[in-house]
Parts: C-alpha cells; structure tokens; sequence
C-alpha cells in the first residue's frame, strides 16, 4: 500500500498550471513507468532529486490529467506486466475516493474531530512545534521544510512523516492531515485522510505503519538515520463511525449529456470532458477563494489550483465557450448567470466527497430556484470502480486489469471522461 500514490508526486520544481505542461510532465515520465519505476519509486534522494517518480500527482488532483489517459500512456511504452506497478498506485487514487464515496461519514467525522483538536490549548503548542520544524529528528524537520518550501513530499517521506507524528510526536493524526492539505499541491481530501487513517491503524483496523531507522536510512541512501523514533505503533482506536446510506452515483456523460445545457466546474476537477458535437452555451467555474483563506492553506497552493482554473477557463474560450471564473458568492453568481443565458439544464462532475459536496445543497438549491435542470456525471472508470471499494485494495485492484483493457480500447482512446 502507499500512502498518498507514489506514482502522482510533485518533483519540486516550479510548476506550470496548464494542461500541455502536464501532457509534456507525462510524455517525460512515460519511458521510466515500466521496470525502473518500479525498482527505484521507493527512494527518496532528497529534494533536488526527484527524477524517479512521475511529477503528475498536482496535475492529476486538479484534473489537468486523468487515470484513464496516464494508464494509456504508460501502455503505450510498456507491457502490462512491465508497469503494472504504476497502474496499480495510479488506481489507488481512484480506490481512496471510491472508498471515502462509500464511507463519507469518515469524512464528516474527521471535519468534527479537526475542530476540537484544532482549539485545544494543550496540543497547540507539541503542534506548533511539529509544523515549524523544530522538534530535533532532523529527518522530520528537512521534510517539514521541503513540504512547506516546495509543495511536495515523496511519498515515502509522507509514510515517515505520519508515523513519526502519530506514534513519536503523539499528535492527533488529524492535525497532521490537516498539516498536508494546507501544503500539498496534490493535497487530495480522500487519498490524504484515509491515508493519515492507515498510518494510525484506523483504515486497516489494528494495522499500523512504523517508521524504522533502518527502513529511513536505506531509502533516503543513509542522509537521515533518525534514533529517537518510537519503537512500537500501537493503533489508534475510536467509537464506531456512523453509517450513511449511500447516494446515487452519477452516470458517465456520454449517457446524461443534454443538447442544451451550460458547464459548471470547480477546483476539484478543472478538466474539459468529452463534450462531442454538442458543447454547452456557456461555463462557470467555481473557486473557493474564501474557503482556502479559511482554511489555511498555503499560498502556494492557492496560487497553483487558481492557475489551474484560469488555465481551464482559456481552453474553454478557444473552443468558442464563453467561461466566467467565480471566487465568491458561488450560489448568487449561479444564479444570475443561468438567469443571463436563459439556461434550461446544467450539466456538472459529480462533487467528491469533501469540502465541495459539504456545499453542494446550497449550489442545488440554487439551480433549483432558477427553474434549472441538474445533470450530474461521472468518469467512466469512476462509474465502474466505485461501487467495489467498499473494504481494502486488494480486492478491488482485481477489477483493474478489466479496466486497464477498456482504456487501451479504441472506443475509448479519445475520452478524457
């Protein structure tokens, strides 16, 4: 299992929010997908050297690239079996946000639980001192650096870093996720909770991840061989987590695409689906400007989602589809602009479950009062795979070489959904 995808992480550079610097981020990683990545995916050689994993992770998060066309990609220049590493952990962002789909009151639970911790005097400081880099375990303080500096972790680091938090520093793992999220350029709501819920033995009940000297010297080639880590992880525990029923998963668009219609999108997913013949009139993009300020997050990452959208919002404008980019007020701006193009239906990606869905009732609410029609739609692979993580990977990841067929099909060769 790997923690937030080793395959989709950010190499530390400067990055370009735009879909040909994704597509030129692929076709470099493409030739190292198969044996080498998966013989080497595991090192971390430090921050200047990240030449070993993809560099798709922040373009993928925001949808400037997709599982469907990094998958064909890869088999394009291997076999199957050469990088079925790197569709394994390509797949497991899919699985995270499948499993969060199934069980979203994990999510509701943590968004309560952060609150508490997050006004707790007794841990704000162990926090503080956690998040400025100051605790003494040079290796955790260097990552803290580079998290902050650049955006990125390796995804081994990540490992490191949450078990060093949890089981050395005794800090809530929820604070340590929030930590990610507010850093990350990848930061994924699903992948990063669930993920942080593995470390501490909450996602594979009583299954913990121990950060070991000699596991952190060998793969970081002996820069870091840390002796004041915890010897033991003893999982967490908490009351049992309410059960949801679960909501109506949105088909794929091919089968709900309307003839008239206007776009809406957001920071979750800023990619152009497959639209055919029939483009929307117009399309709204929704960023939450006021959210990340609440939230904390960096301005790195602010600065990178926002160049995504404006990105996305340019791509629509050549295709001839007038776009407006809204940072506040989303539902009186949803408003008035299907009130100014007289729109009948609306056609949207299905909210993930995280800080978008927990907003969603009131963008439904409004497209409702406007006498609108909301069709909702999924990526195919998201329509097929979702249903079957309900419990761990390993059982899921057998329904993927089905999948791995389909996205080398040519009937499936020129759809981004």
């Amino acid at each position: 299992m790997d923690f937030l995808l080793e395959v989709t992480v950010w190499n530390g550079e400067s990055a370009l929010a735009t879909r040909s610097a994704a597509l030129e981020q692929l076709d470099r990683f493409c030739p190292r997908a198969g044996l080498e990545y998966h013989k080497c995916r595991n090192y971390d050689y430090g921050r200047n050297d990240n030449s070993k994993v993809s560099g798709l992770s922040p373009y993928i998060r925001i949808g400037l690239l997709n599982e469907a066309e990094c998958a064909r990609a890869a088999l394009s220049k291997h076999s199957e079996r050469q990088c079925r590493k790197f569709l394994e952990e390509l797949f497991w962002r899919v699985y995270w946000k499948g499993y969060l789909e199934n069980h979203r009151a994990i999510w509701n639970q943590y968004r309560r639980d952060l609150n508490l911790v997050l006004r707790d005097d007794s841990l704000a400081r162990g926090i503080a001192t956690a998040e400025s880099g100051r605790t003494g375990i040079d290796c955790f303080d260097s990552w803290v650096k580079e998290l902050v500096e650049t955006g990125y972790l390796h995804n081994h680091a990540r490992m490191w870093f949450a078990s060093i938090w949890i089981f050395t520093l005794k800090l809530p793992w929820q604070a340590g996720a929030h930590f990610f999220l507010s850093h990350l350029l990848d930061g994924d709501v699903a992948s990063n909770t669930l993920s942080w819920r593995w470390v501490a033995g909450l996602h594979t009940k009583g299954k913990t991840y121990l950060a070991r000297r000699s596991n952190i010297a060998k793969y970081t080639e002996n820069r870091f061989a840390p002796t004041q880590l915890a010897s033991t992880a003893v999982a967490l525990t908490e009351d049992p987590i309410q059960t949801l029923s679960p909501r109506i998963q949105a088909a794929p668009i091919e089968i709900v695409r309307p003839l008239k219609y206007g776009f809406i999108f957001t920071d979750d997913d800023a990619s152009i689906p497959d639209f055919g013949e029939n483009r929307p009139q117009t399309a709204l993009a929704l960023f939450p400007e006021n959210r990340y300020a609440s939230a904390g997050a960096s301005q790195r990452v602010v600065d990178f989602r926002r160049s995504s959208m404006d990105a996305t919002v340019g791509r629509l404008e050549n295709l001839g589809i007038s776009t407006v980019l809204v940072c506040q007020n989303h539902a009186n701006a949803i408003v008035d602009w299907i009130s100014d193009h007289q729109l009948e239906t609306i056609l949207c990606p299905q909210p993930y479950v995280g800080y978008w869905n927990d907003e969603w009732a009131e963008i439904e609410a409004s497209i409702a009062s406007s006498g609108s029609k909301l069709r909702l739609f999924r990526r195919w692979w998201e329509a097929d795979l979702f249903p079957h993580a309900q419990k761990g990977f390993f059982s899921f990841k057998k329904r993927l070489p089905a999948i791995w067929e389909r996205i080398q099909s040519p009937l499936t060769a020129g759809l981004s959904y």
